[in-house]
């Protein structure tokens, strides 16, 4: 009897052990949390100012020559590859053909095929691939900083604590550029006082369909032809959210991507020449307005990059998948700041 006891107990302690092990193993490994250096990248920096490209193109502020006058960043939140482009250009996760297939969110935004016909050379389009989780604080900190949020931090998509370490809303305001905000109220808690001008509104209420994109439509508007900003971004929520309340094949869907298009087409044709735009989602959705994970439909977000400097050359065609984080040292060397330290891409 006493030797069962003893079975039963050593049993009992090797899977307890091996509880143990697992929840150290998942804990050290899926629930890692991600270092964040508090180092900046610096004008003066010699890495970069000894490099070929800096001797042959001599800098005007730092690294390299600006590219650009101006950056236009529109974020337009849950902006699907779909959603963004026609269905001669089939997501990752699906190919429409059959027109009796098409979705209520299919072909609405047709501001990116007339900017392309018009403007070939100008004009790219791209599978736009987040790393997960695909949560839109997480998002707005990898493609500010170029760095990869730990899935742990998904923890925060209601906190919001104050990012310290280099991105490029630093790199802005330390190289004298004026930056405009329009949108999310998350960007003033993730970055308070780096704004020169800000326009808001709440970021939680799923049944608002439209104030943020109001106060993006009217900040737009009013900046449009000013002199008053060297970066401009604006977030938009109202597609995100007519996801979240009703599914992504909804009546109201359609509306929305009507109204964000015509919204976009009258500001994209307005802008100030030699400026880059940027229009992209942070996240995709899945048919019933979620996201978060790592599916096809969350992670297949759009981007449309439009050039509009008058001597542009170039262009393409195909489509290609870039990752989210590329977007951190494009705008930076476009208007010639340091890249910000915690940059992981290229």
């Amino acid at each position: 009897m006493t030797s069962l006891i003893n079975s039963f107990l050593c049993i009992f302690f090797f899977i307890f052990l091996c509880h143990l092990a697992g929840i150290y193993l998942y804990g050290s490994g899926f629930l890692i949390a991600s270092v964040q250096s508090q180092k900046k990248s610096q004008c003066n920096d010699p890495l970069m100012t000894n490099t070929l490209y800096a001797h042959l193109h001599p800098p005007e502020l730092c690294w390299t020559t600006p590219l650009f006058k101006k950056t236009a960043l529109y974020l337009v939140d849950a902006l699907r590859f779909d959603f963004a482009f026609s269905t001669e250009y089939p997501p990752l996760f699906d190919n429409v053909t059959d027109p009796n297939n098409f979705k209520l969110y299919h072909n609405n935004m047709n501001v990116f095929n007339s900017l392309e016909n018009q403007y070939p050379s100008r004009s790219s389009k791209y599978h736009f691939i987040p790393d997960p989780p695909t949560t839109t604080a997480q998002r707005v900190k990898a493609m500010t900083t170029g760095g990869v949020p730990a899935f742990i931090e998904i923890s925060n998509m209601f906190n919001n604590p104050v990012i310290l370490e280099d991105s490029l809303i630093h790199q802005f305001k330390e190289n004298g550029l004026r930056t405009v905000f329009e949108g999310d109220s998350l960007w003033v808690d993730l970055y308070p006082n780096q704004f020169n001008n800000v326009s808001t509104g709440p970021s939680l209420d799923i049944a608002d369909l439209d104030s943020v994109d109001n106060i993006c439509d009217k900040a737009l508007q009013q900046h449009q032809n000013a002199s008053d900003y060297d970066i401009m971004i604006s977030h938009f929520l109202g597609i995100d959210h007519t996801g979240h309340y009703y599914v992504t094949n909804h009546p109201s869907m359609k509306k929305k991507l009507i109204e964000i298009n015509n919204i976009l087409n009258r500001s994209l044709y307005s802008l100030p020449e030699d400026t880059l735009a940027l229009v992209f989602g942070d996240h995709g959705l899945t048919e019933e307005g979620n996201h978060g994970g790592s599916t096809l439909e969350e992670i297949d977000a759009g981007l449309f990059v439009y050039d509009n400097r008058k001597n542009r050359k170039g262009g393409r065609k195909e489509v290609e998948k870039i990752t989210q984080v590329d977007i951190v040292p494009t705008i930076a060397i476009g208007m010639g700041i340091p890249i910000p330290y915690s940059n992981m891409e290229h």
